[in-house]
Formats: structure tokens, sequence, C-alpha cells
């Protein structure tokens, strides 16, 4: 018995119908077998399970026609059990092999994540890829971040708004890394700490540049400081300081890839900074002719596609948007963002009911994807399905309970007056 809990569909007979969203057929039957089960190629006496892909049945049982199914039950007569239908998500769900929260430790996608950091998700993405972030876990391609991860990215971001280009930014640590590693040992009270538009390493010896040159002016003084009118401090424009505290993530962080050589490049995953110039100013054309170019000189990949789409909805270019999204998707059908994305998309365009099955099928991939369930929600309220929206506000909720939107959909439950609202964490609690 203990072996059909760890391997739930053991000795089990499933019969797969239709295209799956999240895989093949071929990878759906391989896993089955790896659960212990056997794939059946079509239905006849014997068997358990009938698995809907939700790619032809989008809605799962609700999308099988009653003669289908009739069909199915009428093949099956000469036993003394009936097939149990199952929706894709229902089995992946069951299977246990979507996870998104550990023990007490709540993890959350890039949109999400860009919310709480303040930190562009093109930027998110990118320190991704580099390594300076690093996702506490990834569904298919799509990364998630815990808050230790977004606390560092809000730090990172608030290099970038006091004035540091991202590109200058990086070449920076990347150069108080490599200095790091070179230390035999490393006081665990250094620090990071701004000043201008350059990053220091500030410890017991002083301050470091990122040549690794030794400074020998005072960390305390304060000359340069101007009286502000609210009573404080107003820095000005060449001495803007902030630093992180002693023992400090990033500097943990540096040390890591210091050793390793440098920051990572996993794959393209970050994408071009093509686009970002000085302030908060973003040269969108410049960044998309920049991945146009990108694309045609290395092909089409899945994350290259989808940081165009990214680019495009951001310039108004919905339509074509929706084109590399889609592209995206062809290239792998698993892309859970894509699909997210790809729903916002297409709800703008007055497409409301394809985007309520795009959103429909990242759920059927990641039932956790609280982004999913939020768009979903107000999707099914515009279009009437008050009830179903409930659903997936409260699921939302139970995600993300201390999410950037957290407080809109405690409004809108009370809003529709849904007796379970009172029960929803709350905010800090």
């Amino acid at each position: 018995m203990a072996g059909r809990v760890d391997r739930p569909l053991e000795g089990r007979v499933v019969v797969l119908l239709g295209r799956f969203a999240g895989a093949s057929q071929s990878d759906v039957g391989r896993l089955i077998k790896e659960q212990g089960g056997t794939v059946w190629p079509r239905v006849r006496p014997g068997v358990h399970y009938v698995v809907l892909g939700e790619e032809d049945y989008p809605l799962g049982r609700g999308s099988l026609p009653e003669a289908e199914r009739r069909a199915i039950l009428d093949q099956t007569a000469s036993i003394r059990w009936q097939p149990r239908f199952l929706a894709e998500s229902e089995l992946w769900e069951w299977l246990g092999l979507l996870r998104l929260r550990e023990g007490a430790v709540s993890v959350f996608a890039l949109g999400i994540a860009s919310q709480l950091s303040g930190v562009d998700r093109l930027l998110l993405r990118r320190w991704i890829g580099l390594g300076l972030l690093r996702p506490r876990c990834w569904v298919f391609r799509s990364p998630y971040l815990d808050f230790g991860e977004i606390s560092l990215a809000r730090q990172l971001g608030g290099w970038v708004k006091a004035g540091i280009l991202p590109r200058r930014l990086e070449a920076q640590l990347e150069a108080l890394a490599r200095w790091l590693a070179s230390r035999a040992h490393w006081p665990e009270n250094w620090h990071v700490r701004q000043i201008g538009p350059s990053l220091f390493l500030e410890g017991p010896l002083g301050l470091v540049d990122p040549t690794g040159q030794m400074l020998l002016f005072s960390t305390e003084d304060t000359s340069s400081r101007a009286p502000d009118p609210n009573g404080g401090t107003e820095q000005h424009r060449g001495a803007t300081e902030s630093s992180e505290g002693a023992g400090s993530p990033i500097v943990r962080r540096l040390v890591s890839l210091g050793i390793k050589g440098g920051l990572e490049n996993s794959g393209g995953i970050g994408g071009s900074l093509a686009g970002f110039s000085e302030g908060d100013d973003y040269d969108l054309a410049a960044a998309i002719e920049a991945e146009r170019l990108r694309l045609a000189i290395a092909g089409p990949s899945p994350e290259g596609c989808f940081q165009l789409a990214e680019l495009l909805y951001r310039a108004g270019e919905l339509q074509a948007a929706r084109e590399r999204y889609w592209m995206a998707l062809e290239l792998d059908e698993n892309f859970v963002e894509a699909r997210v994305n790809l729903g916002c998309v297409l709800a703008e365009l007055g497409d409301k009911h394809l985007a309520r099955a795009a959103f429909q099928g990242a759920l059927d991939l990641q039932p956790d994807c609280a982004e999913a369930h939020w768009h979903l929600a107000s999707l099914l309220e515009q279009l009437g399905c008050k009830e179903e929206a409930q659903a997936h506000w409260l699921a939302y909720l139970r995600l993300a309970p201390e999410g950037p939107w957290a407080e809109i959909a405690r409004s809108r439950l009370e809003r529709l007056d849904d007796p379970e609202a009172s029960d929803l964490p709350v905010r800090g609690s």
C-alpha cells in the first residue's frame, strides 16, 4: 500500500484523449508509466481513468460532448465500474508535480515580483539570467522569487533609480565580485555603498572601488549634504549614498558569483539592455529593433519571442505582441508566463473568450499561478460570471495573501458579498 501513495497510478489503466496543453501525449504517457500506470490507445473494458487533454477539451468534462461521453461509458459497460474522467489539470494536481509553496515560504511570479520590488520585469528576468537573482523554483520556463530575492531586487533597483544605468551597475558588481573572490578571507561586516554613480565596498579598511583601489577619504564626511526643507539632509547629485547592512545578501551573492568567475549568462534568459537610458526614459523603439536583430542572428527562441512581445506590448503594438506571444507558445507550449501575458493582450483586443482560454491554459499547466487567477477573476467579472470570479479571487488571496493586488481582491469579494472573505488571511498576519 505504501507504494500506491508514492505511485498513485500503480496498477491503473489510463486512456488519453485529445491534444494536451501542457505536454505531448507521448510525454504524458511516459509520466503515467513512471507513476506505475499503463496507457492504452483506446477505451475498452478495464480502463480506470480517461484523461482529457485541455487543448481539445479546455473545460475538461464540460467540453466533452454528451454523445462522446455516453459512447465511452457504453464501451466499458461489461465491467463493474465506470472509468473516471479527469481534466489534464486535475492529473497534474493529483500527481503533485507543481508546488509553489515550500513550508511557510511564499514564491511569486515575475509580474507580482515586479510590483513588490518596483523593478521592471525585463530587468528582473535579465538579473536572473546573470545570477544576481536566484529563483526559488521554476515552473517550466517561468521563474518564481521568494521575499529574500525580491528584497535583493529592490536594492538593485534602488541603485538604478538613484542614477546608475543597468549596464554600468552590472559591470561594477562584476568587478566587485571578482575582487571579493580574490581575497583569501573577507570580513562579514562589509557592505555595498553607493556614492554618486559608483558602487564601493565598505569595511574596516575603508572604501574599495570596482577596480580594487582603496580610497583614503573619510566615509563619515557629511559636508556634501545640503539642508533639507523638511528638516533632514538632502545630498548633492555627486554624493548620493546608500548601503547594505552588515553581512549583506548582496555581498554574499557577489562572493558566490566571483568564485564562479563573474556574472553568469544563463542561455540568454536575460535579453538585451537596449533601450535603458538616463533617468526613467526607456527607448522602446531602440529596444524593439535590438531584440529583432538578436532574433534574426540567433534564430527564434521562446525567451526571445517573449522578450520581443513584452516590448511590443509596451509600445502599444498589441497585434504584433499577440503574434510574438503565440510564437513563443508554438516553440514551447509549457511557457506559463507567455500564456498569461497572451491572455492580457487578447483581453485588451476584445477577444475575451480567447483570453479566458489563455488564462485557463496557464492554470491548467500551473494551478498555483496567482497572477493567472487574478486576471481570470477580473475577466470573469466582466463576462458576468460572478460565482466563477469569486473562486479565482479566493484562489489568488490564498496563494498571495500579501501580494500587491490583495487588497483589491478583498474589496472585490466584499462587493460580491462572499461569506468566505472574512476567513481569508489578513496582510501581515
